[in-house]
Formats: structure tokens, sequence, C-alpha cells
């Protein structure tokens, strides 16, 4: 007869495995081999690399910057962020219709943190809308770096009384259904990781400014709305 089991609740009593099995379970059996209770510190007394097929990287040590990148099918490497590619894109509309007499108005805003400081930020703002004054109107870009204060990111030839503007309109005559679009784009160099904010704003000699809408605003089907907005992209330099 061969014994192949063992009842230990018909025999009454329980076998303890803390306490009453003395030895080794083989490590191929799932065991340590071992009978000293000292454990392995990763931290201070692994050294080398773990392989990739393991979970590892096959890397010891990389630099701020690098990432990693696949360079066969079971292999890593570290490799500087490639440049000219975008690294990140961020937008922000503005849809409710605007009135405004003031220039410097925040039309839009859109932060964005760069992660390197040798990237470039490509600028894109666009307006709809009219201005029915006998005088200019349009929009400007300004930036702010870490709180410091708005300052403008692009300069204009304008001589003179001539007004500069990222986008404009000159004077629109009577029409009170007519709107323009105004804008355009700019690639900006901040040289910093710190937050920044665009904001698109107002520009106007004198009169109003009306945004997203037309002057007269009338309910019918020549009255259009419209959307204003500011897009900001990170290019690696």
């Amino acid at each position: 007869m061969t014994l192949t089991t063992i009842n230990l609740a018909a025999l009454g009593d329980t076998i303890n495995l803390s306490t009453e099995v003395t030895g080794t379970l083989p490590t191929g059996n799932g065991g340590t081999g071992s009978t000293a209770t000292t454990f392995v510190n990763a931290a201070s007394n692994v050294t080398g690399t773990l392989p990739v097929p393991n979970g590892g990287t096959g890397l010891a040590s990389g630099t701020t910057d690098q990432l990693l990148k696949f360079t066969g099918s079971t292999t890593l490497a570290s490799s500087a962020i490639s440049t000219g590619k975008v690294l990140q894109v961020l937008q922000n509309d503005q849809q409710s219709p605007i009135s405004t007499t003031t220039s410097g108005y925040a039309i839009c805003t859109q932060a964005i943190t760069p992660s390197l400081a040798t990237s470039k930020i490509l600028i894109h703002a666009y307006c709809t809308g009219q201005h029915t004054s006998s005088s200019g109107c349009g929009i400007s870009i300004t930036r702010e770096i870490g709180g410091a204060g708005q300052a403008s990111v692009c300069t204009f030839n304008s001589i003179g009384s001539r007004r500069g503007v990222f986008g404009g309109q000159a004077y629109s005559g009577s029409a009170t259904d007519r709107t323009d679009l105004m804008g355009g784009a700019f690639l900006h160099s901040p040289s910093t990781t710190s937050a920044i904010t665009y904001r698109m704003n107002t520009s106007i000699e004198t009169g109003t400014f009306f945004i997203n809408r037309t002057s007269d605003d009338t309910d019918n089907g020549h009255s259009i709305r419209t959307v204003s907005r500011i897009i900001v992209m990170e290019i690696g330099a």
C-alpha cells in the first residue's frame, strides 16, 4: 500500500511549518536554499544592472534630460530629447461675446511650463470681431514669466502714430453685421523652465471693440457668433 495523503484533522494534530519543520526548501521548489535569516539589501549590496528581459534597463546611469528608448527588441539605451519636435500643445478658447473700450483687455490666456530652457514656444492667436469707430483696433500678445508682469513678445515697425498690432483691423465703416479675422503666429524664445502665461489682448485707439460678435448682434442669420483662440506649442530647439 502506498501512502498518498495524511488527514491531519483525523489525527487531531497540526504541523507548524514555522517551528516544526527544519532544513531548507530547495531553490527549485520556491525556497532560498539557505537556513540563515540574512536578507539582501538591494540598495547597497547589489551592483551591475538588471537585464531588460528581467525588467531592467540594461543601464547603470544616465544624464539630466535624457530619455530611455529601445535600440532593439530587448535593449534600451539613454538618449537626448530630439530637437525640432513638438513636446506639448495647449489651447484655450473664449466663446463669450465681448464688448469693450479698454485697450489691453485680456481676451484669452494660456499658461505653459517649458520642459527645457532651450525650447521655443510657437504661439497661434486668433480673434474675430468688429470695430465701428473711425479708428483702428487689433490684438497684441504679451507674456508673463514667473509672475514678473506682462511684456510684449514681438515688436512692430510702428513709425510715428501708427499702431503696431499682432493682427488688426482698420476702420470698418458703417457695416454693423461684418466681422474680420485678426491674428497670426509667432515663435518665442523664453529661455526658461518657469511657468509662462501668454495673453491675447485688445489694442484700441478709440471706440468699442466687439469680439466674437457683430456690433449690432441682432437675432438673425447674418449676425454671427465666433470663437477667439490661443494655442501654445513647445518645440524642442
